[in-house]
């Protein structure tokens, strides 16, 4: 049989042109440009649902605390050094051994000690990497590996202890304030860690918040021999689906990984990025954060700072009112999130006025408001 090829002429070949060919590219240059923030917004969605799913277990730790413990978990164990909320509430997000190992680490044969000599001379660095790589403390849009820091210069100290070394978090439990002292300048918005715990009158600084300080007996100074929950949820006389419990917190920009020493001169507020494990001292909202607080000029006057939520890189020069520089605020674009007090998890726009969170947060004030 006869085959026959067809003839290949060059006239039947054609090649791109130049002006084609940079049309080609522009096009693809335009599609990766269409499609790379779409990727970015998907990944931050993943980050975002992320940091809600670290929320909804703390909500649900604080919840399996009560039914263990009969009560609340509270902010401290009453001294400035002893365990706080966070530590507190390790059994019930998985983090047992890191519980057991504050008790079997003690410092000076103090019990739940958690000051800085006590995470400097009484931890290797094993113990020191596994209290700062608790997943569900970090939100995975402000930082992504573990977060265990010296901080600062280190050279905060009460009764000779520096107190801003230890693991970090992105989130605090929500103080509140609703009465003013004149002149006594021990009681502070985000805290109580003076001696008299169990007085009442001393904790003015924590009557509207859902956690307070425990209930315990004190010997020899600050070792305290035993406590017991405060509250039960019964405190929440507003709803427990209306109370704000656990935020994420806002950092101003350059103060990430960074505490108490490093503070600019003359400021007088330690605030920053500290240890979760200790209360702080005087003026160191590490384990909670508030929307109130007194004016920064030693109560002199009863002024008030009132501020909603702050947004990514706001109150760089705010250090002097930490609740400007240091209050709620997430990694997220124009939300934070908040675990409520029933274990829901609610994202609330940055733009809410003070009025409704103020509300939110304190838990009898009888008011009812809705989140936006």
């Amino acid at each position: 049989m006869k085959k026959t090829f067809a003839k290949m002429g060059g006239s039947n070949l054609r090649a791109f042109t130049l002006v084609e060919l940079l049309v080609v590219i522009a096009i693809i240059g335009i599609l990766i440009a269409l499609l790379l923030p779409a990727v970015q917004a998907a990944r931050e969605a993943a980050r975002r649902m992320q940091c809600s799913n670290h929320l909804k277990q703390m909500g649900l730790a604080v919840h399996n605390f009560h039914d263990a413990m009969k009560g609340l978990p509270p902010c401290n164990l009453g001294d400035i050094n002893r365990m706080t909320f966070w530590a507190l509430i390790y059994p019930y997000v998985e983090q047992q051994s890191l519980h057991n190992l504050i008790g079997e680490k003690r410092y000076a044969n103090m019990p739940d000690v958690t000051f800085n000599p006590w995470w400097r001379d009484n931890l290797n660095d094993t113990e020191r990497n596994s209290f700062g790589s608790v997943s569900f403390y970090r939100c995975p849009s402000r930082r992504g590996g573990g977060s265990a820091t010296t901080g600062g210069t280190d050279d905060l100290t009460v009764v000779g202890f520096p107190l801003d070394n230890g693991p970090r978090t992105d989130y605090a439990i929500v103080f509140t304030l609703n009465r003013y002292q004149v002149g006594a300048p021990e009681v502070r918005y985000w805290s109580e860690h003076h001696t008299s715990v169990n007085n009442d009158s001393n904790q003015w600084a924590l009557q509207a918040g859902p956690f307070r300080v425990s209930n315990y007996t004190l010997i020899a100074g600050w070792q305290n021999t035993s406590w017991t929950p405060r509250d039960t949820f019964s405190r929440m006389a507003d709803g427990t689906s209306n109370q704000l419990c656990i935020g994420e917190k806002h950092f101003p920009p350059g103060r990430l990984e960074q505490c108490n020493g490093d503070a600019p001169a003359g400021v007088g507020i330690n605030t920053g990025d500290c240890s979760y494990l200790t209360t702080g001292a005087w003026k160191s909202p590490s384990v909670g954060r508030s929307f109130t607080a007194h004016t920064a000029d030693g109560f002199a006057t009863e002024g008030y700072i009132r501020h909603s939520l702050s947004l990514m890189g706001e109150h760089a020069a705010d250090n002097k009112d930490p609740v400007y520089g240091y209050g709620f605020g997430s990694a997220h674009t124009g939300v934070c999130q908040f675990a409520l007090g029933d274990g829901s998890v609610q994202s609330i726009s940055a733009t809410t006025p003070f009025e409704i969170l103020d509300a939110f947060a304190n838990v009898a004030d009888g008011k009812a408001v809705s989140i936006p």
